[in-house]
């Protein structure tokens, strides 16, 4: 059975999956939602805001790993 989700889904609160994780320090959910290209809007704030080190890291981690890719696709084209 094929499972796909909408990463960048809210709830009736207007909250993005990736803040619920950071604020129920759900690492396992949020390095799942980090590996799609999902929004981050504000959730390097929130999760500095929430003193979640472990979330922090890994946030700057994928824009570090994001921007290498943008760079490197700029440069020789898109790969894939």
């Amino acid at each position: 059975m094929l499972v796909t989700f909408n990463p960048n889904c809210v709830d009736p609160l207007g909250r993005r999956a990736v803040t619920i994780a950071i604020e129920y320090d759900q690492i396992e959910i949020l390095a799942l939602l980090l590996r799609h290209n999902l929004e981050l809007g504000d959730a390097l704030l929130h999760a500095i805001s929430e003193e979640n080190i472990e979330a922090v890291h890994m946030i700057v981690q994928a824009q570090e790993d994001r921007h290498a890719e943008r760079s490197t696709e700029m440069h020789f084209g898109r790969t894939t």
